[in-house]
């Protein structure tokens, strides 16, 4: 039971090591894609106003490339930091009580 608990970690573990480089990737590949873009802005190659929609929409891409490697692999650990938060608050919440009584 406990070698198949440590083997679930380690997955886990190693699914949100990929998760984060592979979201560093894509990230450095918008990255990649702002710097071609602002050159054939100034190239003349396209439109100010067409610059600015592909710019909005990569720096969107980017955003939500982010967002995601915020939150894959990370389900677990947020989860567990929950769990352990609850008791602390309860445990606040006591401590407050007495003296929020004595406000009312």
């Amino acid at each position: 039971m406990m070698k198949e608990l440590e083997r679930e970690r380690a997955l886990l573990q190693a699914e949100k090591v990929h998760n984060r480089i592979s979201g560093e990737v894509r990230a450095q590949e918008v990255d990649e894609q702002l710097k071609r873009l602002l050159d054939m802005s100034l190239k003349g190659i396209i439109t100010d106003e067409e610059y600015r929609e592909k710019k909005a929409e990569l720096i969107n891409r980017k955003f939500d490339i982010s967002e995601k490697g915020d939150s894959n692999g990370d389900w677990l650990e947020h989860f567990k930091n929950f769990l352990l938060a609850r008791p602390m608050a309860q445990r606040l919440n006591l401590l407050l009580s007495p003296y929020q009584r004595s406000i009312n």
